[in-house]
């Protein structure tokens, strides 16, 4: 049964009800295709989603706990630079980094981490290390927190620019490398007091 579109007094086309449940299917199907062609995307698209979602500048990634060797270095680090904000994911990127280059310091962190449990501050950390003989490589730990650079013989990896310590002390008007002046996705932050 198909109806004829009638039209009124004016000429404008009027559609009957009639005529309107044939179009009723035609969304069913276009409804059923949509669904259809969207969840194949997602299922084509599932190994990449949450990748790019990981690798997202706002993101928060759930890090691994850390380990008893990178919670001793982390607290030999806070001693020996003076700073309680040091953090433990930046503590792992370095004892990484000292071992994927070589760095001189990496043997000697175990004997170091041992001098900070007697040690009340950097000064007697400092001095501690050198009667045993390795006050250059504590020093070259206290480089790395400051440059964010593990330096090797041959190679150096970069383990932190935000966290770098040789930025805190002008952070309010110079940015880290790589970062805008108010860091990472600044552009969602209240802005600053005039």
């Amino acid at each position: 049964m198909t109806a004829k579109p009638t039209a009124d007094q004016k000429g404008h086309p009027r559609v009957t009800v009639s005529a309107l449940a044939g179009l009723g299917k035609t969304l069913q199907r276009r409804q059923v295709l949509l669904t259809v062609v969207g969840a194949a995307a997602l299922l084509a698209g599932k190994r990449w989603v949450p990748t790019s979602m990981a690798q997202t500048a706002g993101s928060k990634q759930v890090q691994p706990a850390p380990s008893a060797d990178v919670i001793a270095f982390l607290n030999f680090s806070r001693k020996l630079t003076g700073h309680n904000e040091l953090s433990d994911v930046t503590a792992r990127r370095i004892l990484e980094g000292a071992q994927a280059v070589s760095a001189s310091f990496a043997p000697h962190i175990p004997a170091l981490v041992g001098f900070s449990n007697d040690a009340q501050d950097a000064q007697a950390l400092v001095a501690a290390a050198e009667l045993a003989g390795l006050r250059e490589h504590a020093l070259a730990i206290n480089a790395v927190w400051y440059t964010g650079t593990v330096v090797g013989p041959t190679a150096s990896q970069v383990v932190s620019y935000q966290e770098a310590l040789m930025y805190s002390t002008v952070k309010d008007g110079l940015p880290a490398p790589t970062y805008c002046l108010n860091g990472p996705l600044w552009w969602t932050q209240k802005p600053p007091a005039v």
